[in-house]
């Protein structure tokens, strides 16, 4: 093999090496910046569901009032009309009973809008990450990833009280599959700029 050839494969082959390198580190770094904008974005969701829900509401939900199907169907437009606007899948409140977990308050996919099928006033949670336990018992907001029969989610759980002081949980998802497409295209982003490199190094 010629020495210009060995020097151009040489070339190709650093660049290469160099773009696998800068990809794992990039993608890491814009791993934490993204995720870091993800839980912005679900912090802000969340501090402003109270207020959407109102007071009143909360209120009458803590103490076991029966909430109309009406007056719950609106809330369930209102909701998802703030999880549209904040970029998040759904936006929902939390109680316990008993063992159980149940909802006060839910957006709806647009699958479910279409259907008109979402979980109803306090219908259980069949499948609660161990995370909202742990929020319900020590009122530390966490962030967490998980999958339960709604789909894959990330999540922020924030525990407020109501006037009887009964703990409630707000809870803001973003899908884990948006996630990973973003990232990935991150990804190719970093490969494709490599890849140009690499033929420019061959030319």
């Amino acid at each position: 093999m010629r020495i210009g050839s060995k020097i151009s494969w040489l070339v190709i082959g650093t660049a290469l090496a160099a773009t696998v390198t800068l990809t794992c580190l990039g993608y890491a770094s814009a791993r934490r910046q993204y995720i870091t904008g993800i839980d912005h974005q679900l912090t802000t969701a969340a501090a402003a569901l109270p207020r959407v829900i109102g007071s009143d509401y909360l209120r009458r939900a803590m103490n076991g009032t029966g909430i109309p199907e009406v007056e719950y169907a609106r809330l369930v437009q209102d909701l998802s009309d703030l999880a549209d606007r904040a970029g998040v899948y759904y936006v929902y409140v939390f109680a316990q009973d008993g063992e159980r977990i149940v909802h006060l308050a839910t957006s709806a996919s647009v699958a479910e809008r279409a259907a008109d099928d979402w979980p109803a006033f306090r219908d259980p949670y069949d499948e609660p990450p161990a995370s909202l336990f742990s929020t319900f018992a020590d009122g530390a907001t966490r962030f967490d990833e998980y999958t339960d029969e709604f789909g894959s989610f990330r999540s922020i759980f924030v525990r407020h009280t109501g006037d009887d002081d009964a703990p409630y949980i707000v809870g803001v998802d973003v899908s884990l599959d948006r996630i990973h497409r973003d990232l990935s295209a991150v990804v190719g982003r970093y490969l494709a700029a490599g890849a140009l490199v690499a033929l420019l190094a061959a030319g």
